[in-house]
């Protein structure tokens, strides 16, 4: 017959210390043992350990109404979705104090930096947002889930500079499967921003920044400008401060059945130059050796350059041609950030008159001036060619590009490093006046010089 096995909730360490026990108990009663008084142990001093409750080697643990859950294997919806959402919620925003909208989203991934306070060439003074870098009129920007209205008539994009940052709770952002919802307007996705339209009390945010920066040469283009002749930024500088104020206030009326919220805010910046930091202070290229730098820029540049078949001219003492090419610096005019002032201000009001109507109003207020410059204007190409008996010209300009392989209509091959051979016919100069070829009006390839501003 088969034994049977019960398994008791007994302490192992217990257990062991019972049988120890009984061990030297048997041992001391054993007179054939020679050691037996030796090993004997007095009946006084002996404390058996099966004396020793279980509870008070292995107390019970407490129960607590916490559960701390740790590992990856809680499910989340992003990570199964057909469409993820991206959701950065308020305490993130207030985390990262940003104080405009294109600077919390343009750390996103996913989204490309457009129209916004830092856009020096083409700014149109508007903040839009670019979701995958498809263009800002392929994102579709709501507010509570309806569309934010463009913010210039030159410009159709949403503009953020609308949006109140102070009452922004969370930022929707969906990058795929949108146009089955939205239609064509949401190609690259759909930012949705969700506002605290339900305010209760008064919320007043401020914000004051700067930028510091210690002009040490770091980026070693010092030598470059002084071959130029360009002021080289020193010392530390502290610039481009930008203040916000932004006040919220909401409340609920008739027994909570309507609600008002209303905000104003007032955002000023200062204007940050490229010339203001040691590592933009002009464009920076390398020489032959590839290991000079030197500092480079537009080729329109007064006094002018022109460009031939056989290399570039410029202009030199007495007007008079000579080999080379003088760049224009165009960091002075490129801002970091422009300079500008913002009032913003507007309210949210609903009234709930039954479960199935709900009549809502929404204002939005914006009045944004900033400072859009761009270098001064030149001769871009407009003038490609120079007729060859221009009374404009001197005798040593026309030296100078006015023969054979410079002619309109003639290109030059290069054969080795020191030969070439020219292909092509001049094309002559047809006089409108004359109505017949005039064989020394032959036009060379150059570019006209640009104004100085």
């Amino acid at each position: 017959m088969g034994r049977r096995f019960y398994r008791e909730p007994v302490s192992l360490l217990a257990l062991g210390a019972v049988i120890a026990a009984q061990g030297s108990n048997a041992l001391a009663q054993d007179p054939a043992q020679p050691d037996a008084e030796a090993s004997a142990t007095p009946a006084e001093e002996l404390q058996p350990a099966s004396s020793t409750p279980p509870e008070s080697i292995n107390p019970a643990r407490e129960v607590t109404d916490t559960i701390v859950v740790t590992g990856s294997r809680i499910p989340r919806r992003n990570l199964t979705a057909v469409s993820p959402v991206t959701v950065v919620d308020k305490e993130e925003i207030v985390f990262q104090g940003v104080q405009t909208v294109e600077e919390l989203l343009n750390r996103l991934p996913q989204i490309a930096p457009s129209q916004g306070l830092f856009m020096s060439n083409n700014a149109t003074g508007t903040a839009d947002v670019d979701l995958r870098n498809l263009g800002a009129s392929r994102t579709l920007v709501l507010i509570n889930g309806r569309r934010l209205a463009p913010g210039d008539p030159f410009y159709p994009n949403p503009d953020t500079n609308l949006i109140p940052p102070t009452l922004i709770q969370r930022v929707e952002v969906l990058t795929g499967g949108a146009t089955s919802v939205y239609g064509s307007d949401a190609v690259s996705g759909v930012v949705n921003f969700i506002l605290d339209t339900q305010l209760d009390g008064l919320r007043v945010d401020g914000q004051a920044s700067v930028y510091q920066h210690n002009n040490r040469d770091d980026s070693g283009i010092g030598e470059a400008l002084d071959q130029r002749g360009f002021i080289r930024p020193k010392g530390n500088t502290v610039d481009a401060g930008r203040q916000s104020v932004n006040v919220a206030y909401g409340n609920s009326f008739f027994d909570e059945r309507a609600h008002l919220t209303i905000y104003g805010g007032y955002f000023k910046t200062s204007e940050l130059r490229q010339d203001k930091r040691d590592y933009s202070a002009c464009a920076v290229d390398l020489r032959d050796d590839y290991e000079t730098l030197v500092c480079t820029g537009s080729p329109v540049s007064y006094p002018g350059n022109f460009f031939t078949n056989f290399g570039p001219l410029t202009l030199g003492e007495g007007r008079t041609f000579r080999f080379g090419a003088t760049p224009f610096n165009f960091s002075p005019w490129n801002f970091y950030q422009r300079s500008g002032r913002r009032w913003t201000g507007g309210g949210f009001a609903d009234v709930e008159i039954s479960d199935a109507f709900t009549p809502y109003v929404e204002l939005m207020y914006l009045n944004d001036r900033t400072l859009a410059q761009i270098a001064p204007s030149g001769n871009f190409q407009n003038t490609q060619d120079i007729n060859c008996d221009s009374p404009l010209l001197s005798e040593q300009q026309r030296d100078f590009v006015c023969f054979d392989g410079n002619f309109v209509g003639q290109d030059v091959l290069p054969i080795g490093d020191d030969d070439f051979v020219i292909v092509g016919e001049p094309t002559p100069f047809i006089d409108p006046g004359q109505a017949r070829p005039i064989s020394a009006a032959i036009w060379p390839l150059a570019e006209g010089p640009s104004t100085r501003a």
